[in-house]
């Protein structure tokens, strides 16, 4: 019994990890893609 509950935690804690970890990348790509679009307003600019 205490094996089952384990490993239900364990499944839990990885899918945790990976949803967590799947928000940050997009916010580095939706960062990115800001300082590409300031970027390119400077080029124009200049």
């Amino acid at each position: 019994m205490k094996t089952k509950y384990f490993i239900t935690l364990v499944i839990l804690l990885i899918a945790g990890l990976v949803f967590t970890s799947c928000e940050s990348n997009q916010e580095n790509v939706e960062d990115a893609k800001e300082d590409v679009e300031e970027a390119q307003e400077g080029v124009e600019t200049a």
